[in-house]
């Protein structure tokens, strides 16, 4: 049975800093994959914001691979894992950053509706789609701040790709315009 929550328009301030970490911390982690197809396109900032489409972030990891690869760039980085850890951190971003957030009836925590993907297959084999039943999440402070490490050590991992990439464009004997 389909229980009726309490939809929440504001949530507490130690929540709303949280997600404002969050938020900005994941603003950080697209510029940091920017700044790699910048460099691997050889423009600068302003051209690139002008000339250059900003795909997802998934998207952008896979650019990236694509022109390592045309200037003859082997990357060492485990790409598959970097690019399940760039999933989970936009995944993280969407839900608090766009999810309709409400009171749990018993205990009073928060949750925040999760509309994306499937609930495992029932007794049927039939698999519903969460549009259809949603999820609640529990989020307090402390996934919060699981969430936000998950993005940092994502940062730091596209950080260490991008002098991978620096070192590699260095001995590239493809060179860019």
């Amino acid at each position: 049975m389909v229980q009726k929550l309490e939809t929440l328009k504001r949530v507490p301030a130690s929540i709303n800093r949280g997600i404002g970490r969050l938020l900005v911390a994941d603003s950080y982690l697209d510029l940091a994959l920017v700044q790699i197809v910048y460099d691997l396109v050889g423009v600068g900032q302003k051209e690139g914001r002008l000339a250059i489409r900003e795909p997802r972030a998934v998207e952008r990891l896979e650019l990236i691979e694509d022109l390592a690869h045309v200037h003859g760039i082997k990357l060492q980085t485990d790409l598959k894992l970097l690019r399940e850890a760039l999933e989970k951190s936009t995944s993280n971003r969407d839900l608090v950053g766009h999810g309709i957030w409400f009171r749990e009836p018993t205990g009073g925590g928060l949750l925040v509706r999760r509309l994306r993907g499937s609930w495992p297959k029932d007794k049927t084999g039939f698999r519903r789609s969460r549009r259809i039943l949603p999820q609640g999440e529990h989020i307090d402070e402390e996934e919060l701040a699981i969430m936000l490490e998950l993005t940092e050590k994502t940062i730091q991992w596209i950080q260490d790709l991008h002098n991978e990439i620096r070192d590699g464009l260095k001995a590239s004997p493809r060179k860019p315009l």
